[in-house]
Formats: C-alpha cells, sequence, structure tokens
C-alpha cells in the first residue's frame, strides 16, 4: 500500500487498483489535519454516534481528495462474512442520505468493468 496525503487527508491505496481507470479507492484514516497543527476526527461512517451533518462534511472533503464529478458508493462494515457487490443496476444498494449510496459487507466488488 502506497501512502497518499492530499490537503490535510492521508489515505493508504493500493497500487494495483490505482492503476485502474477511473477507479478511485482509499483507506481513509480516522484524524485529518486541522490547518492550524492539530488533527480532527475524520470519521466516514454513519451510526456510530458522530453526526451526520460531520460524516456528510467529511464524505465532501474525500470526494474533493480525489476531483470533482464522482459519485461515491461507501460500504457498512458488518463484521460477517457478507461481500456487498455494486451492480451496473444498482440492485443491492442502501441509502445513507438522498446522495449517498451504500453496500453493507465487509468486502465490496463490482460487476463494471
Amino acid at each position: 500500500m502506497q501512502l497518499i496525503q492530499h490537503n490535510g487527508l492521508k489515505t493508504f491505496q493500493f497500487p494495483a487498483l490505482s492503476a485502474l481507470p477511473g477507479f478511485f479507492h482509499g483507506v481513509f484514516l480516522r484524524n485529518a489535519a486541522d490547518g492550524q497543527g492539530g488533527n480532527v476526527s475524520f470519521n466516514l461512517g454513519m451510526g456510530d454516534g458522530t453526526s451526520e451533518a460531520l460524516v456528510r462534511s467529511n464524505r465532501q472533503k474525500m470526494v474533493a481528495f480525489f476531483g470533482t464529478g464522482l459519485r461515491p458508493v461507501y460500504g457498512r462494515q458488518v463484521h460477517g462474512k457478507e461481500v456487498g457487490v455494486f451492480k451496473r443496476d444498482g440492485e443491492r444498494l442502501s441509502r445513507d442520505t438522498a446522495d449517498q449510496l451504500r453496500l453493507d459487507g465487509d468486502a465490496l466488488i463490482t460487476d463494471m468493468a
């Protein structure tokens, strides 16, 4: 994995996945730089007590990390054997909020090339 830093955010990326055209991914750290030499929470998951407004703000920062015009799909870890399959037709997608798509599972795969 490679550690990538940009605009106060840090993420690990897998080189083989980074080589895929149009595929963006990252394993983000739970803290981000606050611009004043400190750190702030960078939680991207709903349902752990962090306010929805803060999670949405963090998710917007994450999307900006990769560029504009992207529509992210988030995974909700379930600590089981479930694999979330992102299908071209959108089957099995849930919504965290009106504009944020979610798959449940401890791994995510897709049928899109």
